[in-house]
């Protein structure tokens, strides 16, 4: 229940950073991402520990970190040839459009097994 209200802000206020033209809505939407990302990293973490058994959550732990730094390594590359190719704007656009794809991709891998 967590979870798909945090990915909606995050996407909200990506999509609200791309259109931003003042300082406010800048550091609003910048301050929200943090929120919606903040919630996000840690409660997946929990349930990927939830997920093994105790001796294994530290083996969990290592290969969540290792999985989150080589997508934030990889994203920074691919998303800076992109914003290169269309600017941030647009950039953060996309990314928005990616994160509410992310409820979808949620729902089909996690929330459906909670029913």
């Amino acid at each position: 229940m967590i979870l798909y209200p945090a990915i909606f802000i995050y996407g909200l206020d990506m999509l609200l950073l791309s259109q931003t033209t003042h300082s406010f809505t800048f550091l609003l939407a910048g301050g929200l991402i943090g929120l919606g990302y903040g919630t996000i990293v840690p409660s997946i973490q929990t349930m990927a520990i939830n997920h093994v058994e105790p001796h294994r959550r530290g083996v969990a732990t290592g290969t969540f970190f290792t999985f989150l730094d080589t997508g934030i390594g990889a994203g920074s590359f691919i998303l800076g040839i992109v914003a290169q190719l269309s600017g941030l704007r647009q950039l953060y656009f996309y990314s928005s459009i990616m994160i509410f794809l992310c409820i979808g991709v949620y729902y089909m891998i996690h929330g459906r097994k909670q029913k």
